[in-house]
């Protein structure tokens, strides 16, 4: 065996190496590829003008399929609530809840009820545990039909008591700064 003999093994073990490589890389980047083009669709609440709201949108760059929201903390006590001071039309936000088709970039949103309102019934929920279930496009047409699932908690007491919460502004921390150096101030001039 010969330097010629060594020298080819040498670079058949490297090819061979070199195969293994980009396999792995081509599987990262078809990963990668799939999360960064599925539907990703998320519910929220939001405040505005005083009404809070209620928002699903999909964040992703496909249409999300049988769109199918669970929420724990039911919507039916909001629902009920307005459909008792609302006789003359009912108020239901389950059929939100059931999308068949959601398009990219695309936002449904409903009024729930005033901010106010919400704060005076003090039996209606104030945290959601959401789970969200859809498909899609392209496993629909590729019938693989794995649902992505998101399951997480929303705690909507800042959107209903602005006023009470305080964020952490800049303002406000200046204004906590200022009290703490007033007392730092009165204890050492004592």
């Amino acid at each position: 065996m010969g330097i010629g003999d060594i020298l080819t093994l040498l670079l058949l073990i490297a090819t061979f190496w070199y195969v293994i490589l980009t396999a792995k890389t081509l599987k990262i980047n078809t990963k990668t590829f799939i999360e960064t083009t599925r539907p990703s669709v998320l519910l929220s609440f939001n405040s505005e003008d005083g009404w809070l709201n209620l928002l699903i949108k999909n964040y992703g760059k496909t249409p999300a399929y049988d769109l199918n929201i669970e929420i724990d903390a039911p919507l039916d006590s909001i629902d009920m609530f307005l459909n008792k001071k609302m006789k003359e039309f009912q108020v239901g936000h389950k059929p939100l809840l059931k999308q068949e088709f959601l398009p990219p970039d695309f936002e449904v949103k409903t009024t729930l009820m005033h901010s106010q309102e919400f704060v005076e019934k003090n039996e209606l929920p104030r945290i959601f545990k959401i789970r969200i279930e859809y498909f899609d496009a392209n496993d629909i047409e590729n019938n693989k039909r794995k649902p992505y699932k998101h399951d997480y908690t929303i705690n909507i007491s800042s959107l209903v008591y602005p006023d009470k919460i305080r964020f952490n502004s800049i303002e406000h921390q200046i204004g906590e700064i200022n009290k703490t150096l007033k007392i730092i101030s009165d204890k050492i001039s004592k």
